[in-house]
């Protein structure tokens, strides 16, 4: 197909097929073959747990255990971050003589006002596995789960977090865990 340009409108949506064009001396232009269709955007899932499962690292989900039916309906979970009634946990786990290339991650979140929870474990294959390895991973669980869970729900980043480190409760005299805790506002 020949054409002739006639004007430029650089603030034009672009529509159709994407194409080449060429132009020849004369001034004409000459469509080339068009492609296929361009995508519309990245998929964006409608379910929670098909959002989390997008950003990759089945293997720290396969083992999520929910009370009732609080895995269909998280709104007590969101309303708990929203509330600042959710208390995150996590521990790693690790037996150099039993398993020296396992690190094990148990974690949950317990809501204050409701005594709602899920809990999460899991466990990774590695000669780089140790006691700070699996700590760390429960800590990396623990945090994607509140970031998926904050950017699905469109939760405000102002609501605070409290996350219990279980190796700082254990070693400490107080007698109330949750004194140790540590307050942190997440932030993407």
């Amino acid at each position: 197909m020949l054409f002739r340009k006639a004007w430029v409108d650089t603030m034009a949506t672009p529509t159709g097929l994407p194409t080449s064009i060429t132009f020849k001396s004369s001034g004409d232009i000459i469509l080339l073959p068009t492609g296929s269709p361009q995508t519309s955007g990245p998929y964006e899932p409608d379910d929670f747990w098909d959002y989390l499962h997008s950003w990759g690292g089945d293997w720290m989900w396969d083992c999520l255990h929910f009370d009732k039916d609080a895995k269909q309906d998280l709104t007590w979970l969101v309303e708990a971050i929203t509330n600042d009634t959710a208390v995150w946990v996590t521990d790693g786990l690790y037996d150099r003589k039993k398993a020296p290339t396992v690190s094990g991650v148990g974690w949950l979140v317990y809501c204050t006002a409701t005594g709602r929870g899920p809990t999460g474990s899991f466990y990774e294959i590695s000669p780089s596995a140790n006691n700070y390895r699996a700590e760390l991973l429960g800590l990396c669980a623990i945090h994607l789960f509140a970031l998926a869970l904050e950017k699905f729900y469109d939760i405000a980043q102002e609501c605070r977090r409290t996350f219990l480190f279980e190796r700082e409760c254990r070693q400490t005299e107080h007698k109330d865990p949750l004194w140790r805790a540590a307050k942190f506002s997440t932030t993407s």
